[in-house]
């Protein structure tokens, strides 16, 4: 019944609306008598009071609705009675208390992926973009756990992006009460390959950097920290954020706050193919050497080894950073340790192939009994197809060399 009453009432607002949209045009030509002005302000009063009235009938049965749908069977019947596109109808709406009721019940619709698609296939979009930003800070909480909702789905996200969300969002990070909010679906969004670059179109990089960096002597946010992490996948990205003296601010807020997640950060600008970018990493060389050998925190270990194994850099003289750090004993170590976990031999494997560009490096690599340790691991380790394929990338780049064969 409350359905029938919300769709009658939506039809009833729309012929209104018709009606009065009719008289206010013929009110307005110049060919309208003074008396007819008169009239249709005198009608359009009775219309604001009859919408109000309306209005408010409307919010009582969606709360009532609202209630009854904690039953997930009496909610399955009001999607059969198509009460999303009622809900949809609604958000063009004005007065904000009823908009906040059916974006209300559209977030609590849209946990379930059917209700995602149906919104998706209506365009919901393009009705929530003209709510951000909002002066209503309750509608625009709402309108953004919406939209949260509707970030778990990549499709959802691209179109968000198309539809020109992107540069709102960003803006609304610097709205302290719904930042965390804006991170968390900023961090969807990036995790689109697709949407990635158009990051670098706005000033979400020099904001997350700022966010990042903020306070130094704490470790920064992990939302912030989640949506750099993605971010720095982008090459675009990258060059933004250690463009300057950022990659600087970068390793030493990762290296005071012993911020594994900064670190990952970093890791990821540095997996780049741009040279000019793995150069600057040149000067860190001896400070990752330090927590690849030093470091009590395998986390930050790991990420060490990830940034050195991705620093693939001409006529850079591998052979002094081996001997400085002494690499050829901790790669050893953890090929030998069984206890040693998978992700960590993985990047020494890479760390391996890295070293073995250069001809000396490649021949202490072979006189080492390295190969018979990877060997050993690629017996072990046969089902991990990324292991696998690293030992067989270090043996290829070993054979290159004439003295390592």
């Amino acid at each position: 019944m409350c359905m029938s009453v919300i769709e009658h009432e939506i039809k009833r607002y729309q012929q209104l609306t018709d009606d009065m949209e009719v008289k206010r045009k013929n009110a307005k030509s110049s060919s309208a008598s003074s008396e007819a002005r008169r009239d249709y302000e005198r009608i359009r009063k009775k219309y604001q009071i009859v919408i109000a009235k309306q209005e408010t009938l409307l919010r009582l049965a969606l709360y009532l609705l609202l209630n009854l749908s904690e039953d997930i069977t009496v909610e399955l019947k009001m999607r059969n009675k198509n009460i999303i596109p009622l809900l949809m109808t609604l958000l063009e709406r004005k007065t904000p208390e009823l908009v906040i009721m059916a974006v209300t019940f559209l977030k609590k619709l849209s946990i379930f992926q059917e209700n995602k698609q149906d919104m998706a296939n209506q365009s919901i979009l393009k009705k929530l973009i003209r709510l951000i930003p909002h002066e209503h800070e309750i509608l625009l909480n709402m309108t953004l756990r919406l939209l949260l909702n509707l970030s778990f789905d990549l499709e959802l996200c691209e179109t968000m992006i198309k539809e020109g969300l992107l540069p709102k969002l960003v803006t609304l990070l610097n709205n302290e009460s719904e930042r965390i909010l804006v991170l968390c679906i900023l961090y969807h969004i990036s995790i689109s390959e697709k949407c990635r670059p158009m990051f670098s179109l706005t000033d979400c990089i020099p904001m997350l950097m700022k966010m990042v960096l903020s306070v130094p002597e704490e470790p920064a946010e992990a939302e912030v920290v989640a949506l750099g992490i993605n971010l720095a996948c982008h090459p675009l990205n990258a060059q933004k954020m250690s463009h300057g003296p950022g990659l600087k601010l970068l390793m030493a807020k990762a290296v005071k706050t012993s911020d594994a997640l900064v670190l990952k950060m970093i890791r990821n600008i540095s997996q780049h193919q741009d040279q000019s970018l793995k150069r600057q990493f040149l000067d860190y060389i001896p400070l990752l050497g330090t927590i690849i050998q030093q470091s009590t925190d395998d986390q930050m270990q790991l990420e060490a080894l990830g940034i050195l194994g991705n620093l693939v850099i001409a006529d850079l003289n591998y052979l002094k950073i081996v001997e400085e750090f002494n690499l050829m004993q901790f790669i050893s170590q953890k090929l030998k340790n069984l206890a040693t976990e998978d992700d960590v031999i993985l990047e020494v494997i890479i760390l391996i192939g890295t070293l073995s560009i250069d001809e000396e490096t490649a021949v202490m690599l072979t006189e080492s009994g390295i190969l018979d340790l990877l060997i050993n691991l690629l017996r072990a380790k046969q089902e991990d197809d990324e292991l696998v394929l690293q030992v067989v990338y270090v043996f290829y780049q070993l054979t290159l060399h004439q003295q390592s064969l």
